[in-house]
């Protein structure tokens, strides 16, 4: 994906048994963790910003969906969670590398922490001098 702007990309960590590429995958196996037994496939996180290196970010999610209509904060983009939906707390946080990549394990296999709770949306906010919004990203956890 081409873009200067900040993005967040979800994947599975799928156990070594059922393996059949690179972990955590981001690929079409990987947007749809698998929750039900014996997989329980964990959750990956890719946060990238180009023009922020080095730059700090906290993941939040909420469970359920998303925004009905997201809100935006001036430069740093919109909010797409549903703040009536948002979880208690940072679900991961992290720095990114000179290249303004940074991949996060947060949940690995075999979990089962989100298993049966719906649709869980995750969206990250970078610590940027002016502050910044990624995409939000979001799966149906059954």
């Amino acid at each position: 994906m081409l873009t200067t702007a900040s993005t967040l990309r979800l994947a599975a960590d799928i156990s070594p048994a059922y393996r059949v590429s690179p972990n955590p995958n981001f690929g079409v196996a990987g947007l749809h963790p698998d929750h039900r037994h014996p997989r329980l496939d964990g959750v990956a996180f890719e946060v990238t910003d180009a023009n922020h290196p080095f730059t700090a970010y906290n993941v939040f999610a909420s469970i359920g969906g998303l925004a009905g209509q997201p809100v935006q904060l001036g430069a740093i983009g919109f909010i797409c969670l549903d703040p009536n939906q948002l979880a208690p707390a940072v679900i991961v946080a992290g720095i990114l590398d000179g290249s303004g990549v940074d991949v996060r394990i947060r949940y690995p296999q075999p979990n089962n922490w989100i298993r049966g709770v719906g649709r869980v949306s995750f969206q990250a906010f970078l610590f940027a001098p002016a502050g910044a919004l990624t995409n939000a990203a979001s799966f149906l956890s059954q």
